[in-house]
């Protein structure tokens, strides 16, 4: 994959370079992992924290975090979308909190009161993530992705979107790798003309210019987009494809249609 940069649609309104890794390797997490060795790769690199677990290797971004934003009202669909169950049982956010500590140890959820994050990480199996609660409950994916990016003050941020229970951790690692190797500010796919700010990367930098523009009245995420300009890093289809070749990290249950769909994928 290149990378390419450009600002937003032209405008109409960590650690090692792509293809260095077999990602499809690092798709399985265990929670009973042991850590075994720190590797450091070269200038421009962060360390990659190896964990032996069942046999294999599994890798974790050491800077890096991840946030799972789940403060929706879930109004299209009726019910809590974060608490329905997958063929496996899991809860849809325990899938989304699974995939994310596959990649880094610093995750994080985001909800928009006290009592709805209790009910999350009572649906968990595992230990509880931090939560970080909004500020002002209902402003929005940009309110809590600036809470976020403001929590972990430096280093790259995964916004994971609790809707999308099949995100590929292999395409999680392309855009770390792509922010360590461009300097990007937000690392975003495009499939086909339209952009998908989750799931997305996003720079600790960005934490003032989401303020700015929720003080401006945005609440929606083309704000940040917008914010990075040149320094936007695109994915188009072909290049998300390589990582996530059925592009399930872009299945979301927005709705009791969308999850039908998303079950059928599963088969």
């Amino acid at each position: 994959m290149r990378p390419r940069t450009g600002a937003w649609l032209a405008r109409p309104g960590t650690l090692l370079c792509s293809g260095d890794l077999d990602y499809s390797a690092l798709e399985e997490h265990s929670a009973a992992a042991t850590l075994v060795h720190m590797e450091e790769r070269g200038p421009g690199h962060l360390a990659r924290s190896s964990i032996a677990h069942n046999g294999g290797m599994e890798t974790y971004s050491v800077r890096a975090a991840a946030v799972v934003l789940a403060g929706g009202a879930s109004r299209r669909m009726g019910s809590d979308k974060a608490l329905l169950r997958l063929p496996d049982g899991r809860a849809v956010v325990a899938a989304v909190l699974e995939t994310a500590r596959a990649v880094t140890r610093r995750v994080f959820l985001s909800c928009d009161t006290a009592e709805h994050a209790a009910q999350l990480l009572a649906a968990l199996p595992d230990a509880p993530p931090p939560v970080l609660l909004d500020t002002t409950p209902g402003e929005g994916p940009l309110a809590a992705l600036a809470r976020a990016l403001a929590e972990i003050e430096t280093g790259p941020l995964l916004a994971l979107p609790v809707d999308a229970p099949l995100v590929r951790s292999a395409l999680l690692y392309a855009m770390l790798d792509t922010h360590t190797a461009t300097g990007a500010l937000a690392v975003v796919a495009r499939i086909g003309e339209r952009v998908q700010p989750l799931p997305a990367l996003y720079d600790a930098v960005l934490a003032g210019a989401a303020r700015a523009a929720l003080a401006g009245g945005r609440r929606d995420l083309r704000a940040l987009i917008e914010a990075a300009g040149e320094r936007v890093c695109w994915f188009d289809e072909a290049d998300a494809r390589a990582h996530d070749p059925a592009l399930l990290s872009f299945a979301r249950c927005n709705t009791p249609d969308e999850w039908h769909a998303l079950l059928e994928r599963l088969g």
